[in-house]
């Protein structure tokens, strides 16, 4: 069997660039998930704080319907009345 000097020095460079390739998508995958991860954790941060800005901006409405005398909406035949609010202290 015949091996050049050539020949070894294309192995070894062809075995030092595939591990290089190797190591180097392991790191791009590691950043990968890493992203992932942190992008995960945004959403729940931006999730929360738009759920606290509904709830804030619901009670905001609710207090000045309240202060100004509440809502006023008209019989009509074609809407059935529920009648008085069980929840509500008379």
């Amino acid at each position: 069997m015949f091996k050049s000097h050539c020949f070894d020095r294309v192995t070894q460079l062809h075995i030092w660039v595939a591990l290089v390739g190797l190591i180097w998508s392991g790191v791009l995958f590691g950043l990968y998930l890493w992203s992932v991860d942190i992008e995960k954790e945004h959403l729940a941060e931006l999730i929360k704080l738009k759920g606290e800005s509904l709830a804030y901006h619901t009670q905001v409405l609710r207090n000045w319907v309240g202060g100004h005398g509440g809502i006023y909406v008209e019989g009509n035949f074609s809407i059935s009345v529920g009648g008085i609010n069980n929840w509500t202290k008379e």
